[in-house]
């Protein structure tokens, strides 16, 4: 989803394994996956995907920063950070004449529900879920994790696993070289993203919010936990999926 460490990801597998990324396979990857009827003629791609989360404390902040420096695909008449958690999100592609849009009530309710949407897709076709922070936190264990799921083999010449130090470049599905991946500015949010640095953006007030918004058999199925609710262990499959 938007915002939950799919470019980082990408960067990681592209340099490591010997696979091509490609992320609107099964329609843009910004929104919710569509449903064909049985006999429209249409159908998604035998494509299990790989999904990228982000815990929705850290998703919120990286929104909210991304609409007040970029703008783009999010409409909100919101300008405060707390406003912003409380206001109407209409989401959209920006780049495409008369987009679908999506309307949700604030943005957690935005995060509940394309999360929701394509967690419960891939545990019910054989993707895999992947949480960003575990990325983080161990990238060459979780990176080793992807490629035994979907078979990838290691490039050659990758023997040696390194992480980018620099910011991940916005991308689409465009093949771009290898310098292109990342900015100039360095990365500075991983203890940031790891250690819940994020918390302290948030008052009381909007952390009630928040957790009053958000939906609890998701955060438990991905094994999210609270300030004050501690995380599970794992992450459990979402209720009604086969993974």
């Amino acid at each position: 989803m938007f915002r939950s460490g799919t470019n980082y990801t990408r960067t990681l597998l592209e340099a490591h394994y010997d696979v091509e990324v490609a992320y609107n396979l099964l329609g843009w990857k910004h929104g919710l996956l569509p449903t064909f009827a049985p006999r429209s003629g249409m159908n998604l791609p035998d494509a299990p995907p790989l999904v990228v989360v982000k815990h929705p404390l850290a998703f919120l902040r990286s929104v909210y920063r991304y609409h007040a420096e970029i703008g783009c695909d999010m409409h909100t008449q919101a300008g405060s950070w707390p406003d912003f958690l409380r206001s109407r999100m209409v989401y959209a592609s920006d780049h495409l004449a008369c987009a679908p849009q999506y309307r949700f009530s604030n943005p957690v309710q935005m995060w509940n529900a394309v999360i929701w949407n394509h967690v419960h897709y891939a545990q019910g076709i054989g993707g895999m879920v992947l949480r960003y922070e575990d990325l983080l936190a161990a990238p060459e264990a979780h990176c080793a994790r992807v490629a035994q799921h979907y078979r990838l083999k290691r490039r050659p010449g990758a023997n040696t696993f390194t992480v980018p130090e620099l910011q991940t470049n916005r991308m689409g599905d465009r093949r771009r070289r290898r310098e292109r991946y990342v900015t100039d500015q360095p990365f500075t949010k991983r203890s940031f993203y790891q250690d819940g640095g994020y918390l302290a953006d948030y008052s009381p007030e909007d952390l009630a919010h928040v957790i009053d918004e958000l939906a609890p058999d998701l955060l438990q199925a991905l094994g999210y936990g609270l300030p004050d609710r501690p995380p599970l262990r794992r992450p459990a499959c979402l209720p009604g999926s086969a993974g």
